[in-house]
C-alpha cells in the first residue's frame, strides 16, 4: 500500500487519513485542502468529510531493513533510535514545510481569486452605475419628450381651432370670390361690348378723317386757311363748318416730286382733318377722285411747284399693311392697290377682279409668287 500523501505526494510519517473505498491516504491538513479547493473523488468526499479533526490514525513507519519482506518491522515512536528520531523530525519538518508551502499557494490562489472576483464586482458596479445613469438620463429624456408631446398636443389643439376658423373664413371668402367672379364675368362682357362699341366709334372716327399731304412747310402756319383753300378747290367750302378738329403731322421730306432741284425737295408736312361724320369724308374723297390732281398753284395760288394729295386717313395697322402690300404689288408687277372706307384692295390688271386684303396672311394666299 502507498505510503505517500495522495495530494502532496510526500511521505506519510505518523498521522494520515485514508478513504475506505479508494484507499487514498492524506495528511490531515492535505485532506482538508483537498476537500476544500480540489475536485475530490466522490468516495473521498463522503468518507474523509465525516472524519473528525481529532481523529488520528497512527501508523508505524516501516523501513526496508533487508531484501526479504519478512525482515520488515513496524516501529512505534518509543522504540525509535536517536538517529531514527532525528530523521523522523527532519522528515516531519519537511512535510510541514511542504504542506505550509502548498497551503500558502492555495491561500494565494484563493486571495487572487477573491481579488479577481472583487475587481469583477467593481467592474459590474461601474457598469451598473453607468447603466443606472443612462437609464436615469433616458427617463429624463422620456419625461422631456412627454412634456414636448403634451405641448405639441396643446399646440395641435390650438391649430385645429384656428384651422376650423380659417375654414369658416375660407368658406366665406369662397362665397365672396364666387360673387366677385360672377361680377367680373358681367364686367368682362360689358367691357367686350364697350370694346366693340369703341371699335365701331374708333372706326367711324377714323373714317370721318382725311389727310391732306405734301403741303409746303411755309404754307402750313395757318391750318384753318389750309383746310379752307383745299375745300374751296374741291368746290366744298360750305363744309368748313363741319370740321371738328385739325392737327398737323410731323414734317418729312417729300420723295414723290420728280424734280431734283433743291427747291423742289423742300420740306413738306401733312394735315389731318376730322369731320362730323364719315359721309362727309367719303364725299370729299370722291370729289377729289373725280376732280383729279390738285396742284399747289391751283390750291394756294403759289409759284411753288408740286401737288396736294387728299386721301382717307388710315389707322396705324391699316397704314402699315398698305405700305407692305404696295411694296409686294410693285415687286410682283401688279397694277392697282387702293384703300376705300378703311378697306384695302388690290387688282392685278384692268380685266381682273379686285381682292380685299385684311391681314398679312392674305398677301401670300391671295397674291401667289411669280
Amino acid at each position: 500500500m502507498s505510503t505517500e500523501c495522495a495530494r502532496c505526494k510526500q511521505l506519510l510519517v505518523r498521522e494520515y487519513r485514508q478513504c475506505s473505498i479508494c484507499l487514498h491516504r492524506f495528511h490531515p491538513s492535505c485532506s482538508r485542502i483537498y476537500l476544500s479547493y480540489r475536485i475530490a473523488n466522490l468516495c473521498c468526499f463522503k468518507n474523509l468529510s465525516t472524519i473528525m479533526p481529532n481523529e488520528l490514525h497512527s501508523r508505524d513507519v516501516t523501513y526496508k531493513q533487508s531484501s526479504s519482506p519478512s525482515s520488515l518491522s513496524v516501529l512505534t515512536s518509543p522504540e525509535l533510535s536517536s538517529g531514527s528520531s532525528l530523521l523522523s523530525i527532519e522528515t516531519t519538518l519537511n512535510v510541514f514545510i511542504n504542506q505550509q508551502t502548498l497551503f500558502n499557494k492555495d491561500l494565494s490562489d484563493a486571495i487572487t481569486s477573491i481579488k479577481l472576483q472583487s475587481k469583477n464586482q467593481q467592474d459590474m458596479n461601474i457598469k451598473l452605475n453607468a447603466s443606472m445613469k443612462q437609464q436615469i438620463k433616458g427617463q429624463e429624456e422620456i419625461t422631456t419628450k412627454l412634456n414636448e408631446i403634451k405641448n405639441l398636443t396643446k399646440t395641435l389643439a390650438d391649430h385645429e381651432v384656428r384651422i376650423k376658423k380659417l375654414e369658416q373664413q375660407n368658406n366665406l371668402l369662397s362665397n365672396e370670390l364666387s360673387e366677385v367672379l360672377d361680377q367680373n364675368e358681367l364686367l368682362a362682357r360689358e367691357i367686350e361690348e364697350l370694346k366693340v362699341t369703341l371699335s365701331g366709334i374708333s372706326s367711324e372716327s377714323i373714317l370721318s378723317e382725311i389727310i391732306i399731304s405734301a403741303i409746303p412747310i411755309q404754307l402750313s402756319d395757318d391750318l384753318q386757311h389750309v383746310v379752307s383753300r383745299v375745300l374751296t378747290s374741291l368746290d366744298s367750302s360750305q363744309l368748313l363748318s363741319d370740321v371738328l378738329d385739325i392737327r398737323k403731322v410731323a414734317p418729312k421730306n417729300d420723295t414723290r416730286t420728280a424734280s431734283t432741284s433743291s427747291t423742289a425737295q423742300s420740306t413738306k408736312t401733312s394735315v389731318i382733318v376730322r369731320f362730323k361724320s364719315a359721309n362727309i369724308a367719303r364725299f370729299l374723297i370722291e370729289k377729289k377722285r373725280r376732280k383729279g390732281s390738285l396742284t399747289l398753284k391751283h390750291v394756294f395760288d403759289s409759284d411753288i411747284r408740286g401737288k396736294v394729295y387728299v386721301n382717307e386717313f388710315l389707322s396705324t395697322k391699316v397704314h402699315n399693311l398698305y405700305r407692305k402690300t404696295k411694296e409686294i404689288v410693285i415687286s410682283r408687277k401688279w397694277k392697282y392697290v387702293w384703300v376705300r372706307e378703311g378697306k384695302m384692295y388690290v387688282r392685278q390688271n384692268d380685266g381682273s377682279d379686285k381682292i380685299c386684303i385684311s391681314s398679312d396672311a392674305d398677301l401670300d394666299q391671295i397674291i401667289p409668287q411669280q
